[in-house]
């Protein structure tokens, strides 16, 4: 799951300032409940300027989430993961786990957050072909990534694994 060269330098390109805040804000939306998140219609999507329905994913009991949606004015494909929810317990658990363990990246090795690293392999298959899917269907668009708190470490392995995988 690499992307090609091309894809590379755009996803390595310097980012706009001005981005932050949507940026935020989406990360910020995948804390509404899921069944929301798959119709984008909560307080908390409208006026992000994601199309409807992106597809979202849930691994590990719902501990870990990923969205993948098209926006349309910015030409982005954007792939978010959510930070842990209060009260959900499992998410909590994964976040303890943090001795680190060997992971590979293609030809690259690395140490990661054992807990992290593993919602990040029960939802890496499902968000590459979803990732994969929206680019192929907007080719010229940006692939954005973006998480928050424990979706940030989930954010950084996707982006490794897209430069290095």
């Amino acid at each position: 799951a690499v992307l090609p060269p091309d894809r590379a330098e755009l996803a390595r390109s310097t980012w706009e300032g001005s981005n932050a805040t949507l940026l935020l804000s989406l990360a910020g939306a995948l804390l509404c409940p899921p069944q929301r998140l798959l119709v984008w219609d909560c307080s908390r999507c409208g006026g992000l300027g994601l199309s409807r329905r992106p597809k979202v994913m849930l691994s590990d009991g719902g501990s870990f989430l990923a969205l993948v949606g098209v926006h349309e004015a910015l030409q982005w494909v954007v792939v978010a993961f959510r930070g842990s929810v209060d009260g959900n317990l499992g998410a909590w658990g994964r976040n303890l786990q943090c001795w680190t363990e060997q992971y590979r990246f293609g030809g690259c090795g690395a140490w990661i957050h054992r807990g992290w690293g593993l919602g990040y392999s029960k939802l890496r298959g499902r968000v590459w072909a979803a990732a994969v899917q929206a680019l192929s269907e907007h080719p010229q668009y940006r692939l954005v990534v973006t998480g928050h708190s424990a979706g940030g470490a989930l954010a950084s392995l996707f982006v490794a694994d897209a430069l290095y995988g």
